[in-house]
């Protein structure tokens, strides 16, 4: 069973923390969040911890709500991972809607330990299936058998960077197929999060986004200052650092 630790943390309401620290971890030690923020979120948090092994069952672990303070803005989570050594994930923060709080971890890999207790033997679901490459703002397909499970909801992780859903393409004359949109820059690593009905879990293996300077931006939102993000990318700068959402 996963077991936590909650250091009061005082913080004034936020949607999106300025920072947000992920520590090392070694097997079944301490896995440290720390992170600050002042504007209004909802409560509570939710660690989502996404690992690339193919045996390694995706966790969506809930925190519990903190004391609040109103002059402080300072939190700091403790987890355990039940995954074994060498095993590699990203992680995020999220808010009681499921959105990510801010940056993503960069991509961690779990260090050697003699301490065995938490490694799991869960094994992890093969409901859904999709191939690579995926390639900037265009589509791609998820298939799945339509009599054991439902139409899944995708989350698309970068590490340091964006955690967002991604949308539907549409409708589908295979009622074992669907749809969704690669909301991701050219040459980002990325990891798909596939949640089914009963919100069971499962990820794929980490890929590298495809893509040209002829690629598409239309699939990410309009710049906040009105300027369009496709000129920039034409002329092969990035232009995606304007929101934490979609970091490169």
């Amino acid at each position: 069973m996963l077991s936590f630790i909650l250091i009061p943390f005082f913080l004034s309401s936020v949607t999106a923390f300025t920072t947000i620290r992920f520590s090392s971890i070694r097997q079944c030690g301490p896995f440290n969040v720390t992170f600050l923020g002042t504007q209004q979120t909802a409560l509570p948090l939710t660690l989502t911890v996404v690992p690339f092994d193919s045996s390694a069952v995706p966790l969506s672990i809930l925190l519990p709500n903190p004391a609040w303070r109103s002059k402080a803005s300072v939190g700091v989570a403790i987890t355990f991972l039940p995954y074994p050594a060498g095993t590699t994930f990203i992680a995020s923060l999220d808010d009681a809607q499921g959105w990510s709080t801010g940056f993503t971890s960069d991509i961690i890999r779990i260090l050697q330990s003699d301490d065995m207790s938490c490694v799991s033997t869960a094994e992890k679901a093969q409901t859904y299936a999709t191939k690579p490459p995926f390639s900037q703002c265009q589509p791609f397909n998820v298939t799945f058998d339509p009599i054991q499970a439902v139409p899944p909801i995708v989350r698309l992780f970068v590490p340091n960077g964006q955690a967002l859903l991604l949308n539907q393409t549409g409708e589908s004359f295979d009622p074992g197929t669907i749809g969704f949109t690669m909301a991701a820059f050219r040459g980002q690593p990325a990891v798909l999060l596939f949640k089914d009905g009963s919100d069971r879990l499962q990820s794929t293996d980490l890929f590298t986004v495809k893509g040209d300077v002829t690629s598409s931006n239309r699939c990410f939102p309009a710049r906040p200052d009105g300027r369009d993000s496709e000129k920039a990318q034409q002329a092969g700068l990035s232009s995606c650092d304007w929101d934490y959402r979609f970091h490169c």
